[in-house]
């Protein structure tokens, strides 16, 4: 089976953090290059030297992350930095293929695909979305009222909360909430 692996920054990307979407921006260009590399049949030496590219900016680019996550007192940021080192295994693990074998095969651009272009996506539309709706609702408290604006942190941590909790688990989240924020029915 072929992949499909171009890829490109677009709108279903944005965060609305400029910082964040700038180097999500350059990340994304940084993965494109390391796929061209592959899908050229490039010799694994090249593919190794594109992945080291890749791997360097995702290192600066989660320091950045969690750095700002640390300044804004951003509630989610210990789970933020467990899924950092996932991604970093990950990392570790396409550099352990490239070793194993003469160079990217189908079976690599498969792991690519699912554990790079996939995550990477669903990480920036879930997580990193969340951090930047709590930098954006932090810094412009005046742009609700003071009630709505305490609603909306609210909301975003336990909408976080809620996507982060095992589905068998997502009960006594529930049942927590209700107890402790009983007017909210």
């Amino acid at each position: 089976m072929t992949y499909d692996l171009n890829i490109t920054f677009d709108d279903n990307l944005i965060t609305g953090n400029k910082t964040i979407d700038t180097q999500h921006k350059e990340l994304i260009d940084r993965i494109q290059n390391f796929l061209t590399a592959c899908q050229n049949g490039d010799s694994k030496v090249k593919a190794i030297k594109m992945l080291d590219y890749l791997d360097e900016y995702t290192d600066f680019h989660f320091k950045e992350e969690e750095k700002l996550q640390e300044n804004v007192g951003y509630p989610g940021r210990e789970t933020h930095h467990e899924k950092h080192e996932e991604f970093k295994k990950t990392i570790q693990v396409l550099y352990e293929y490239l070793n194993d074998y003469e160079g990217p095969t189908d079976q690599f651009s498969e792991l690519v695909q699912k554990n790079v272009i996939d995550w990477l996506f669903g990480h920036i539309k879930t997580y990193d979305r969340s951090v930047a709706k709590f930098i954006f609702m932090k810094q412009n408290p005046d742009r609700c009222p003071t009630d709505q604006f305490s609603e909306l942190v609210q909301k975003n941590v336990i909408d976080w909360l809620f996507g982060h909790i095992k589905t068998n688990d997502r009960s006594v989240a529930e049942f927590i909430f209700i107890r402790e924020n009983p007017d909210r029915l």
